[in-house]
């Protein structure tokens, strides 16, 4: 027994020995010596408490093969994926579950588009190329030499070199996160074509019409079956849940000198992005001659989307303006080379051949169609069409001058040449503020607006083949919302629709007004803001707007005449009084949101069927349209249309959710109703790609953590409503940040989870109790402060040999 023991013993410490030299030898480096045979001179780079990489170089090129190495050396695996989601390239690595994505992305045309704006990269700025070719070139001396992260282990698969074309395609990823037209237009022309315009003036579509002043299509665009083509041989397919963060929303604003206490403007953002591990930004400060920038990078590319010098800062929210539309097309032959254009001409339709390769699985080829409009679509729609449907969207169909733009935002000198760098933006839609030493505020939504013909809006399909439904044109820049040193002296953008265009709201897919009046409420007063008080605005919990709709369902349950159990009348009692706060042991927030996802169910489903109801969920349509629609009594979506023997009121379907939403909170979480507090229900986590296979998941999943906030307050924490009672919030800050022009230096910033994509990284998730406890860390700029750190890492040139 003894020597079995022994051996036992000698055994697990072999055991553990492999496995802590493994873990060592896979973590990101950090101190001593690296050679990168580029380089052409020493590159110092300090590691802070959080892992920030702080880079000290001689001159451009080797400060970003630097950069490149280290970005890749924490995020290599995050930024494979994102240019194999843009690129359609996703099932090479993971298998058939991500086929249809593939295919989605190559219809869509992500990959075809990154390809010519790598022909034209050719001709580019000289010193962008060489920044961007200089970072491509650390990225892929460690692809060659680097240790790979844990994932490539686990799906057997190595990572390829990087290319500019891989940057053109995870631009194109991004874009397509914006691009909320294909989650709203083709529910809203099903309710349209099924419902009637009736049921759309109950909805708030972020339109300038009251009415939408177009005809049904109902029965007008059939074309015989032999002149629709085959679309696609995968199953039909709409990519709401990537293996990858996507854009959400965001916060930010800009005070000027008479609303600080400091005498300086002060900048705050936060950007909403789908929560994941890792998290989407990577914090890096870059300094050589000439140029000092503290950066937010996205993985794979060279430029930073948010960021801050000594002299400037900008943060960035989603503009959310309308750039893509949808066209029903005829097919002028039988052979589908052209579609009916105008009455009566003709357009050619270009044909693309696209292959999915599939890891471990067959290969799927299938064509693209490619209308005078845009893509055919029906397959990725999340209604199905009998007809043809083309997609118009600005990012395919503009020259993408990102690049350009965000290299000319981060080496802007003022604000007249940072402005330059907006208006180069042209998709997908940005709103851009900004802060500088010298006291200038400025807010400009960046885009190249459509200037639609009189028969449209953008919300409901275009007649393709017909005269009149074509664009008109694009707005000039000049005609954008924008902002700069207004009187009040602060700006603010919170996703909202924003100032007029040309003397009109433009249309879009905004989120409803309630953080950007929260954010005004906040900010309008404030003389003396500090940081300390622009972090509490940012972690402010309270929604006036779903205090407002809770107070209008209890007044319309208060007056129905029914009478209460004890908890129903604590309950009712609570939604009256509710001042809007989601803090984690408020009991108000459970009982509401259980509450509304029953009156929105028995109110909306029974005329759209469940599978759109749970589509709705995943737009800014919904959150937009309840406030205004359980204020209308007469609103047809009250009836049930399966009942056809009554007709059912607003009181008695609200009635009913709220006696239904009580039964399920005493069931779920007991009798006592001081115990259904908001912590109980609501929490966040940032998955991985690999949580969805429960052996990983431990090690590889972050959270889940209780969080204060909700739906659209300030502090966003996002969840699908739902009726099993649990809320995870899948979106939220994906950073937070306050710039204080009067200690640059010291600027702060929380990420969601940590630095590091690498799993065996102790900056993994060193940040993730932090960000959900409110707390910030430096932005350090420093160098003497910076070079005290014991993590040191030396880059050199190849050694000649002698």
């Amino acid at each position: 027994m003894g020597r079995f023991l022994k051996y036992f013993l000698i055994l697990l410490v072999s055991i553990i020995l492999l496995l802590w030299v493994y873990i060592q030898s896979h973590q990101p480096v950090l101190r001593g010596k690296l050679e990168i045979p580029q380089l052409t001179s020493q590159v110092d780079t300090y590691f802070d408490e959080y892992g920030i990489p702080h880079i000290y170089a001689d001159n451009a090129k080797d400060a970003f093969r630097a950069f490149g190495y280290l970005h890749a050396q924490d995020r290599l695996f995050q930024m494979d994926l994102m240019r194999r989601v843009g690129g359609g390239r996703l099932s090479e690595i993971i298998g058939d579950d991500m086929k249809e994505t593939d295919a989605f992305f190559r219809t869509l045309g992500t990959n075809r588009k990154a390809k010519e704006d790598a022909v034209r990269f050719e001709n580019a700025p000289q010193q962008i190329k060489e920044i961007t070719l200089a970072y491509l070139e650390g990225v892929n001396e460690f692809v060659r030499n680097g240790k790979h992260p844990l994932e490539y282990r686990v799906l057997g698969a190595d990572p390829e070199e990087f290319t500019v074309e891989d940057v053109y395609c995870i631009a194109g990823y991004m874009a397509y996160s914006f691009a909320y037209a294909l989650r709203t237009d083709p529910l809203v022309q099903d309710f349209y074509d099924k419902l009637g315009p009736e049921y759309l003036r109950s909805l708030d579509l972020a339109v300038t019409n009251d009415i939408l002043p177009l005809d049904t299509l109902r029965g007008d665009s059939v074309v015989p079956d032999s002149l629709t083509p085959q679309l696609s041989l995968v199953q039909p397919f709409f990519p709401d849940m990537l293996p990858v963060p996507m854009l959400q929303g965001s916060n930010g604003w800009a005070l000027g000198a008479s609303k600080t206490l400091s005498g300086k403007v002060m900048l705050s953002n936060d950007t909403h992005i789908k929560y994941s591990a890792p998290g989407t930004w990577y914090e890096a400060h870059i300094e050589y001659p000439g140029f000092g920038f503290y950066g937010n990078f996205i993985s794979g590319i060279p430029v930073a989307l948010v960021g801050h010098t000594r002299n400037h800062a900008w943060g960035l929210t989603m503009f959310e303006d309308d750039d893509s539309d949808f066209f029903v097309e005829r097919f002028a032959n039988a052979d589908s080379s052209a579609t009916v254009y105008k009455d009566s001409l003709e357009a050619r339709v270009a044909k693309y051949s696209e292959t999915v390769k599939v890891k471990g699985g067959v290969d799927t080829t299938f064509t693209v169609y490619e209308t005078i409009h845009g893509v055919l679509i029906n397959n990725h729609l999340p209604i199905k069409s009998d007809v043809p449907i083309s997609m118009y969207w600005n990012y395919t169909a503009l020259n993408n001058e990102l690049l350009e733009a965000f290299h000319m935002m981060n080496r802007a000198d003022n604000l007249e040449d940072f402005e330059k760098g907006v208006e180069m933006i042209a998709s997908p839609g940005l709103n851009v503020t900004y802060g500088d030493a010298s006291g200038n505020i400025a807010q400009w939504s960046a885009s190249k607006l459509i200037l639609r013909s009189d028969s449209s809006d953008g919300k409901l399909y275009g007649k393709g083949y017909a005269s009149g439904w074509n664009f008109k044109d694009y707005y000039s820049f000049d005609a954008n919302p924008k902002t700069i040193n207004p009187e009040r002296d602060f700006v603010h953008s919170a996703n909202q629709m924003h100032d007029s265009t040309e003397g009109e709201l433009y249309p879009g897919y905004y989120a409803p007004e309630t953080r950007a009046d929260r954010i005004e409420e906040l900010l309008k007063n404030q003389s003396n803001a500090t940081v300390e008080s622009a972090k509490e605005a940012m972690l402010d919990h309270v929604s006036a707007t779903e205090a407002d709709v809770a107070h209008v369902l209890a007044e319309i349950i208060r007056h129905s005449g029914a009478v209460f159990t004890n908890t129903e009348e604590m309950a009712l009692e609570k939604l009256e009084l509710w001042g809007g706060a989601h803090d984690l042991r408020d009991v108000e927030p459970t009982i509401y949101y259980k509450f509304l996802y029953h009156t929105l169910l028995n109110s909306l489903q029974d005329e759209v069927g469940d599978e759109v109801f749970q589509k709705l969920f995943s737009t800014h349509l919904l959150k937009r349209s309840y406030p205004k629609m359980f204020r209308e009594p007469a609103s047809p979506w009250w009836d049930d249309v399966k009942t056809s023997a009554k007709i059912e009121t607003r009181e008695s379907i609200v009635l009913k959710s709220f006696q239904k939403s009580v039964m399920e909170l005493e069931d779920e979480l007991g009798a006592d109703i001081q115990s259904w507090t908001w912590d109980r229900v609501h929490s966040l986590e940032h998955p991985h790609v690999f949580s969805a296979v429960s052996i990983l998941k431990e090690f590889f999943h972050v959270g889940p953590f209780p969080s204060t906030g909700g739906n659209e307050t300030v502090n966003n924490a996002g969840f699908i409503f739902n009726g099993n009672g649990e809320y995870i919030a899948h979106y939220g800050p994906a950073m937070r940040i306050v710039i204080d022009f009067a200690d640059i230096e010291n600027a702060v910033s929380i990420l969601p989870t940590g630095n590091s994509g690498n799993v065996m990284s102790p900056h993994y998730s060193d940040q993730a109790e932090m960000y959900v406890n409110g707390k910030f860390r430096k932005m350090k700029m420093n160098k003497k402060e910076i070079g005290k750190s014991n993590n040191h890492l030396v880059l050199l040139p190849a050694q000649k040999e002698e």
